[in-house]
């Protein structure tokens, strides 16, 4: 009784993405084994041909056999490669799989007790004051608009005369312009004809003639 061997430790359960893990860096081993030994063949076909070229056909042959084998290591190794990619892919689906249940089996119980309990009546009667509040501001800012148009039309109003005055006011300056010009070209003329008069005399009956 007392010389019982202990009983083993039950073995842990693996995790699937370290499964997963493990799949993937076999794969990519068994490629690196394929390509390895894709090359070993084509090197024992080259000498294979130089064992021909030298008339060695026993040694071409030996060497044709082990190229022969290469490769067909090589096509095992490949098809191993993929054989563990298509299960690491299927693991990785069942695993999506089971993370998307269990996070519907932890939203599923919340969004029931939310929808029994939901006060749909509540819920509507606020939709509807919202609704009115929103179709009274609608109406508000209709009147608003109507009476800024009004102002806008007299303010339109006002800016006009104010510019018909301001064209008036422009035409009277030029006019007074005008006519101060003119009296000045007038007297200029006057001045020089009494100069001309005080110079010589003899030119009044003409300046009188014309």
């Amino acid at each position: 009784m007392g010389n019982e061997a202990p009983k083993p430790a039950p073995a842990k359960p693996v995790d699937p993405m370290d499964a997963i893990l493990d799949m993937k860096m076999t794969s990519k081993q068994f490629e690196r084994e394929s390509k390895k030994a894709e090359q070993e063949s084509k090197k024992l076909v080259e000498k294979a041909k130089q064992a021909l070229q030298k008339g060695n056909e026993e040694g071409a042959k030996l060497y044709l056999q082990n190229s022969s084998m290469k490769q067909k290591h090589s096509i095992s190794m490949m098809r191993m490669a993929n054989k563990l990619d298509a299960v690491q892919c299927q693991m990785k689906m069942a695993q999506g799989n089971t993370q998307m249940v269990a996070q519907l089996n932890k939203i599923t119980p919340y969004l029931q007790f939310h929808s029994q309990n939901l006060p749909l009546e509540q819920m509507y009667g606020q939709m509807a004051n919202f609704e009115q509040a929103m179709d009274e501001i609608t109406v508000q800012q209709k009147v608003m608009d109507g009476v800024m148009n009004k102002n806008d039309i007299g303010t339109d109003v006002a800016v006009d005369n104010m510019l018909n005055q301001l064209k008036m006011e422009n035409a009277m300056e030029i006019n007074q312009k005008l006519q101060q010009s003119n009296n000045a070209v007038f007297n200029d003329i006057k001045n020089n004809n009494q100069n001309l008069i005080n110079q010589n005399p003899n030119n009044v009956q003409e300046f009188k003639q014309i």
